[in-house]
């Protein structure tokens, strides 16, 4: 992450109205920067949560996966439309991401996958959750079996 996303954070609570503007930025490096800043200073507020949200709809694996990442970090405070978005994205086959990335083969998708898993782990802790959490892990499941 460049320099500038870790300058932000320190600056805590303060940075959160600019990193959401930056998230809104079309240039993707910006928008990966900005999420993972505000996934590091992990308040999960209703702006914030919505602003991650909104970028889980990017066509690029890379702002999504940095999307989720930060989410992963106030995954207790997501909400329902947040959970119906991560249920989309794991019914939506997207072609782009399917190129392996790295040496052990993983795609974009895997890593897609990967990161909403652990979205839906750390999610586990709102009691009130469950059912979309174990409903979006059975499609989570079934969508990677079938990959196979």
């Amino acid at each position: 992450m460049e320099d500038e996303a870790y300058r932000l954070v320190t600056f805590g609570e303060n940075s959160i109205d600019l990193l959401i503007e930056i998230l809104a930025n079309e240039d993707p490096w910006m928008q990966i920067n900005a999420a993972f800043a505000l996934g590091e200073l992990g308040f999960g507020t209703p702006k914030v949560i919505t602003a991650l949200t909104f970028r889980l709809d990017s066509d690029l694996d890379q702002v999504v996966r940095q999307s989720l990442d930060a989410l992963a970090c106030m995954s207790m405070k997501l909400t329902d439309d947040t959970f119906d978005v991560l249920e989309k994205l794991v019914q939506t086959s997207h072609p782009s991401w399917q190129e392996p990335l790295v040496p052990r083969g993983w795609t974009g998708q895997d890593q897609v996958r990967m990161n909403i898993a652990l979205v839906l782990l750390n999610a586990t802790v709102a009691a009130d959750k469950h059912t979309k959490i174990e409903g979006i892990a059975c499609l989570l499941y079934t969508s990677d079996a079938a990959d196979e």
